[in-house]
Formats: structure tokens, C-alpha cells, sequence
């Protein structure tokens, strides 16, 4: 993937045509070089080979899917049209539990220790111990999203992620844009997680631009909104002009490591 685009720095094969911003017309986020340890230890051969078992051990949040994959056929991965990502009920947890985003509250020790408690079992092999320090100690350093959960933890305050302001002429489309547009137009936050919470877990919208760093914390190891519904366009007829000299094709994803 040696080709490069000019404008969001998207990643492609040589065969294929450019079409993740259309342009530059669409506004996406800048690919920043993941920070160390993370630039080394993604060298590791065994740790690339179970690398989602790490993501999944330091993530935020969880991620849910209705797996529609034939019991007696291959191993592969469906989704039946979406995916949920879930953030815990709480800052505290109610008892000595901690899980997902709260275990970022724990000394670096026992965070490790509680993540690989949570991830064991007969048919997986345990996770290293140093890789979970040192990647837990990184995400402190430089990940947005830990960081400030950790405060809110420490403070006794809710955990709030401010994204900005919606269009104020945005309408719902779907189920899954209401949470986003209750208050279209003006400041909001994207999650609200109470201190003490009722025992709900608070599902995320897949249109919230912190959708995807919640839960994929190695790819977008500082916490960075996404795609969403605050991007912008940057001209108003590229768009226009890109119709008119690009054929149609799959678009790629813009933020890889």
C-alpha cells in the first residue's frame, strides 16, 4: 500500500482509485505516528497474532454483535448490520469488579493483573503482563480519552467527552442518530457516565465520532474523534468535480498503523 493520498494521507494499492475524502472535499482526521512503546512492541510477532486480545483487554468500552456464523462452518466473522459498543454503567464500580474503562482507576499492577483475570481462560492464553503495563502507562501519556477518565475517577466528578456543535438543521435518519441529535445545534457531550450508575451499561451511537476510539484504543492510541457527524466539507463544488472525473469505487479506510 505505497500509494498515497495527498489530502487525508489514506493508504492504497496501486490498482486501486482514491476515493476516501473525495478529493479533499470532506475534512478528515490527520493520521498521527502511534507513540512509543507502541512502535515497537507492534513489531512483536506475537503480540500482532493476538493483538485484538490486547485492544480488547485496554479498551474503554466493550464491543457487542450478533454473531451469525454457521456452528458446523469455518471460523469467520459476521455482523447482522451494526455493531454496539458498551461503556460501563458507572466511574466507580459497585463492588471490587472493575472493568473496561474502569480498571484505568487501578494501579498499573493490578490493572494488569485484573485485565488478565477478565481475559484467561482454558482456550486462550494468557496475555504478557509487561506488554498490558507498559501499553496502560502509554494510554495515561497520551490518550485524550483515558486521560480524562482517570481525572473524573480521581475527582469524583461524571465523565463527560465533549464533541462540539451538531448542524442545527441535522435530522434522524435512523434509530441510531437520535442520541445524537436530541440537541442538534448546540454544544453537547457525547457520553455521560454518572459516577454511581443503576446497573445499565451505556451504549455508544455509531455515528459518535469517539465510536471507534472508545473500543480500538491501539488504532487510535491518542483518542482522536473520527468520522463523524462534525466533519466538514472544505469545498463546496469539489464534490462536483470529483463526480465528474472518478469512476466508482470501494472506499478505504483512512487511518491505518
Amino acid at each position: 500500500m505505497d500509494v498515497v493520498c495527498p489530502h487525508c494521507a489514506a493508504r492504497y494499492f496501486r490498482r486501486e482509485v482514491m476515493s476516501c475524502c473525495t478529493h479533499g472535499a470532506v475534512v478528515l482526521p490527520i493520521w498521527r505516528v502511534p507513540p512509543e512503546p507502541l512502535l515497537t512492541i507492534i513489531r512483536d510477532d506475537d503480540f500482532r497474532h493476538r493483538i485484538r486480545g490486547y485492544n480488547c483487554a485496554l479498551s474503554l468500552g466493550s464491543s457487542v454483535f450478533d454473531d451469525l456464523t454457521s456452528k458446523n462452518g469455518p471460523a469467520t466473522f459476521k455482523i447482522s448490520g451494526r455493531s454496539w459498543h458498551l461503556l460501563p454503567c458507572a466511574v466507580q464500580p459497585g463492588g471490587n469488579c472493575h472493568k473496561t474503562a474502569q480498571i484505568y482507576s487501578l494501579p498499573v499492577q493490578d490493572a494488569a493483573n485484573q485485565r488478565i483475570e477478565l481475559t484467561s481462560s482454558h482456550s486462550r492464553s494468557q496475555l504478557r503482563s509487561d506488554y498490558l503495563q507498559t501499553l496502560h502507562n502509554m494510554l495515561m501519556t497520551h490518550n485524550s480519552l483515558v486521560r480524562s477518565f482517570k481525572q473524573s475517577s480521581a475527582s469524583g466528578l461524571d465523565w463527560k467527552i465533549d464533541i462540539g456543535t451538531l448542524e442545527p438543521h441535522a435530522t434522524a435518519v435512523n434509530d441510531t442518530m437520535i442520541g445524537l441529535l436530541i440537541n442538534g445545534g448546540e454544544d453537547r457531550s457525547s457520553v455521560v457516565i454518572p459516577q454511581r450508575g443503576n446497573g445499565s451499561l451505556v451504549i455508544v451511537p455509531d455515528l459518535d465520532p469517539y465510536y471507534q476510539p472508545l473500543h480500538f484504543v491501539l488504532l487510535f492510541p491518542y483518542g482522536d474523534p473520527q468520522w463523524g457527524m462534525h466533519l466538514s466539507r472544505a469545498i463546496n463544488n469539489a464534490r462536483k468535480r470529483a463526480r465528474a472525473t472518478a469512476p466508482h469505487t470501494a472506499t478505504c479506510m483512512p487511518i491505518k498503523i
